[in-house]
């Protein structure tokens, strides 16, 4: 046992041993991983980006079924629908009737096209029922109401 510590004792032992031959990561090794980074981040941002789209639309998309359900209850109440002039998306509120029904805020906000911080709205009664209408962010037109929704370039 003697003999075998000293001839141990000399070496380091096999855990420390250092590759000499190679010190650091070759410029190949960085620019790939950099690259990788990078299109994992691109990815992430896209993907965020979109959900964030879908979830405006999909509070644009509740906030005309919730005028819907006024509409409705007013033609419950008065055996017609709300004229054009009665029901006005104007600024950061719904009136109907001059009253204020329904605060709207940030996105959801009136304009004349749809970004992320404002919405396309579209109402018009007729005898036979109402077009309520939005304009997506994906350019698409939701429509809540009775009738179909003209063109957005006719409104």
């Amino acid at each position: 046992m003697k003999n075998l510590l000293k001839k141990n004792l000399g070496r380091k032992p096999k855990f420390f041993f250092v590759d000499k031959t190679k010190k650091a990561f070759t410029m190949i090794e960085i620019v790939v991983g950099l690259a990788v980074i990078t299109v994992l981040v691109a990815l992430g941002v896209t993907g965020i980006s979109i959900l964030q789209k879908n979830s405006r639309d999909s509070m644009r998309k509740e906030k005309l079924l919730e005028v819907a359900t006024l509409v409705e209850n007013y033609f419950r109440e008065n055996l017609t629908y709300p004229s054009s002039q009665s029901l006005v998306f104007s600024g950061n509120q719904i009136l109907l009737e001059g009253d204020i029904v329904s605060d709207i805020k940030g996105h959801l906000q009136v304009g004349d096209v749809t970004t992320s911080s404002q919405t396309r709205y579209y109402y018009q009664a007729t005898s036979s029922g109402y077009a309520l209408c939005a304009v997506l962010e994906n350019n698409k037109v939701y429509s809540a109401g009775k009738i179909e929704c003209p063109d957005p370039s006719m409104w």
